[in-house]
């Protein structure tokens, strides 16, 4: 009877794996991966009358999924910026028939609403604990990896390879190649790489900074500086050959901030000092310089005075049309007033979010932002260093990505990254991943473990006692697949 029963037992045992296989394999994580891997792809999918990038089409067919799950909780609770980011995007359609725009609303306001709320949701889904957040840096540090071989070429070369493979292609219409549009920057071209402008390939450059050297630093195994900086050579470099000031700004203020805390980790008032010290120097470039603060620092950091000198331009007549447009804005508009000698763009995306959107969508915006840096800044983590770094560098990511977005435009996928990484950043504050358990640290502390082999051990220990508590507090009911016991060490 036995044996006749075991090819049974073992069969019920293997489809009950497949199936909690399968649940994994089209899990959160794995979304999350296939939608990074969407801003190696240079085109957009010709679906009848309308253009898709595939990175949308991934938020189209989850996001509906996503929605159901967060209205039943399958996220832990309601969070504020969870309805400040729905208001925003739905008053998107709201602006656009405000304005005598509804036949905008389906096809342009739709896919805003996409590409902003289903992306905060598909953050919130697929970062829950520090395991998801590791698997997240990991697979955006080598999308970006991947990406810099590319911008060495275009750069140095003018050798353009992505955008070419994809022409031709069935359904596709790829970017246009921008590459030697532009005159050179410090003897070097302006890389795209799978990118629909420099400027966008240089800020998703930046996003993976201070997530590869900063918080990586207690990730399992331990990777050291140098392993950190090979790591994260695709964020820097790409940021470089990029030659976006708005990225080179995002990188160095992440930078920046990293030495900061470093040197002066052991002072708790740091950070006081250095807001205090920010307030001081912009008083003094005020007092000292004949032309306006925000102008002076504006040629500080721009590669030629004249595009700083435009930028300024851009917010004075922008910001008037925000003054005679406060309410709904002027929706999806296509020329706004300006000097005759200006370009039409607007390199400041918090300024164009205003105008189309009025002070009610702006404020939409920036107070989920304000709320989310808000909370985690508040956040101790003095017991949990891993956490900490977590933290930190979702805030020094989170700050400079809002300044940088004051020089820059955002569009296609950049702007939807920028959604996932403060949906992904609600997790730090909505658990208590801050407490190390006290068996671990015990363990730590304990003399007899003071040997190299056992303080791995401890130290993986330590880890996943932490990963499980994690996993408890944050998804116990809520869970998107059954949970399997895992064995050992967390894995990279």
């Amino acid at each position: 009877m036995t044996s006749n029963a075991d090819p049974l037992g073992r069969l019920s045992s293997a489809r009950t794996g497949t199936l909690a296989t399968s649940r994994e394999v089209l899990s959160r994580p794995v979304i999350l991966a296939l939608f990074l891997v969407c801003a190696t792809q240079p085109y957009g999918l010709e679906v009848g009358s309308l253009l898709i990038g595939p990175y949308r089409l991934i938020l189209l067919l989850i996001g509906p999924i996503l929605t159901l799950q967060w209205l039943l909780g399958r996220f832990g609770r309601w969070l504020l910026p969870d309805f400040l980011i729905l208001g925003y995007a739905l008053w998107i359609l709201v602006c656009l028939a405000a304005n005598g725009q509804s036949g905008r609303i389906i096809e342009w306001g739709g896919a805003l609403f996409i590409d902003t709320f289903f992306a905060y949701l598909l953050g919130r889904a697929a970062i829950r604990n520090r395991r998801d957040f590791y698997f997240f840096t990991r697979v955006l540090l080598y999308v970006l990896l991947f990406l810099l071989p590319f911008a060495i070429l275009e750069s140095t070369q003018n050798l353009v390879i992505l955008i070419p493979l994809v022409e031709g292609l069935p359904m596709v219409r790829p970017f246009d190649i921008v590459v030697g549009h532009h005159p050179p920057r410090l003897g070097l071209l302006r890389a795209q790489t799978g990118a629909v402008h420099p400027i966008a390939y240089g800020v998703t450059c930046s996003m993976g900074f201070s997530f590869g050297l900063a918080a990586l630093a207690y990730a399992p195994g331990r990777p050291g500086l140098g392993k950190r900086l090979i790591l994260s050579v695709g964020s820097y470099m790409g940021t470089f050959f990029s030659l976006s000031a708005g990225a080179i700004i995002s990188i160095l203020i992440q930078g920046g901030l990293i030495i900061w805390n470093w040197t002066l980790r052991g002072w708790r008032q740091r950070w006081y000092a250095l807001s205090v010290g920010c307030l001081v120097f912009y008083i003094i470039v005020a007092i000292v310089s004949a032309r306006p603060p925000a102008l002076t620092l504006a040629r500080m950091v721009a590669f030629s005075p004249s595009t700083a000198w435009n930028r300024y331009m851009i917010w004075q007549f922008g910001s008037a049309e925000v003054a005679r447009n406060p309410i709904f804005g002027m929706g999806n508009f296509v020329e706004w007033q300006r000097a005759p000698w200006m370009p039409p763009s607007i390199d400041n995306e918090w300024l164009l979010t205003a105008m189309r959107f009025g002070l009610v969508g702006i404020g939409l915006i920036m107070g989920a932002f304000a709320y989310v840096l808000y909370r985690l800044i508040r956040k101790n983590f003095s017991t949990d260093p891993g956490m900490g770094a977590i933290r930190d560098a979702f805030v020094f990511t989170l700050i400079s990505l809002l300044i940088a977005y004051g020089t820059v435009a955002a569009w296609n996928i950049q702007w939807s990254l920028l959604l996932v990484l403060l949906g992904g950043a609600t997790w730090i504050f909505t658990t208590e991943a801050g407490t190390r358990p006290e068996a671990a640290a015990g363990a730590a502390e304990d003399p007899d473990n003071d040997t190299p082999g056992r303080r791995r051990a401890s130290r993986h220990t330590q880890q996943a006692q932490i990963d499980a508590r994690e996993d408890r507090t944050a998804a116990p009911k809520y869970s998107r697949f059954t949970p399997h016991p895992r064995d050992g060490p967390p894995g990279d």
